[in-house]
């Protein structure tokens, strides 16, 4: 029969759960309320409802740690305390742990992590170190300046709610509202963008070059539709090397070997796809994933192989 805790029986656990292994408490329990609980179903019950009990603190600290936990738990958060503690006894335990042996030996403590106070000379220090040294490096000369314990992410967010540009990734980094409107860059595809504005989202603020070209001489992209590179040159923003076609037969394009760096190749490989695209709308009606595969494997197979000829007779 399943066990009933009453109030009473809760109140006992409570109260002994953290003075006494979880084999001498169910015993203690057993002995008590006179019943027949093994130390699991006590055991699965404390976790349960997040009663603490001893098995979980670390009884290997000494006086001087303890006395150390006494001193700085009024003055920092947990998260600090356990960060100060490791670097001073050399350890590597976790904040969970810290508060464990904080509630272990009644010590009152700052149960969530209030934000340091930042100074204007603190301020200061983080601006000027943004672009010398990477959030980490900067974290310790913080620390080192200040007799602080803050994080590279505590220094992260400093930087983003005081709009700090800094480095990051290894790269010169800055937030998009630093760059003024008609910036250019360049990202690791090769893909120019250009600044068009500060609000809204990342590509409401930024768009591809060629598109604001096309846009410039044949009227607005519509919606579906993508400019790309006749010749493969995404540097070569000429008008004669722009085309607009569906994005969905661009992708396919690519998957079936249309992309050449050729514009006359590039142009006949477009006509001949939307071509066969047309009668494919007709056979593949109605047939299945697999029916559908086959056919597409059967017209595209021709323009793969000649594509495989080119690229040997360039080799040669």
């Amino acid at each position: 029969m399943r066990e009933k805790f009453t109030p009473q029986k809760i109140k006992f656990l409570k109260d002994n759960a953290i003075k006494y292994e979880t084999k001498v408490l169910a015993d203690l329990y057993n002995k008590k309320f006179n019943v027949n609980l093994s130390v699991d179903a006590i055991r699965i019950y404390l976790q349960r409802h997040n009663i603490l009990y001893k098995k979980h603190v670390i009884m290997k600290y000494t006086q001087e740690m303890i006395n150390y936990l006494k001193k700085y738990s009024q003055k920092y958060g947990s998260k600090d305390l356990t960060i100060l503690f490791n670097k001073k006894f050399k350890m590597n335990v976790t904040t969970k742990k810290i508060i464990l042996v904080l509630i272990y030996h009644k010590i009152d403590y700052i149960k969530k992590c209030t934000p340091t106070r930042y100074t204007p000379e603190m301020i200061d220090f983080i601006r000027n170190n943004a672009l010398m040294h990477y959030t980490r490096d900067i974290a310790s000369l913080f620390n080192k300046k200040f007799n602080a314990a803050v994080t590279a992410n505590d220094i992260r967010r400093v930087l983003y709610n005081y709009n700090i540009p800094f480095i990051k990734n290894n790269t010169r980094y800055k937030n998009s509202f630093t760059y003024p409107i008609g910036q250019e860059i360049v990202n690791v595809k090769n893909d120019t963008y250009i600044k068009i504005s500060n609000e809204g989202k990342k590509n409401e603020k930024w768009v591809k070059k060629q598109n604001i070209i096309w846009e410039k001489n044949n009227g607005k992209i519509p919606k579906g539709y993508c400019v790309i590179f006749l010749d493969g040159n995404k540097s070569n923003f000429e008008l004669d090397n722009l085309e607009l076609v569906k994005i969905t037969e661009y992708r396919l394009f690519i998957k079936h070997g249309f992309n050449f760096n050729n514009k006359k190749l590039t142009r006949a490989s477009l006509a001949v796809f939307k071509h066969k695209s047309l009668i494919l709308e007709t056979l593949t009606k109605g047939m299945n994933k697999e029916e559908r595969q086959a056919t597409l494997n059967r017209l595209y197979g021709k323009i793969r192989r000649a594509k495989k000829k080119e690229r040997l007779k360039n080799a040669n």
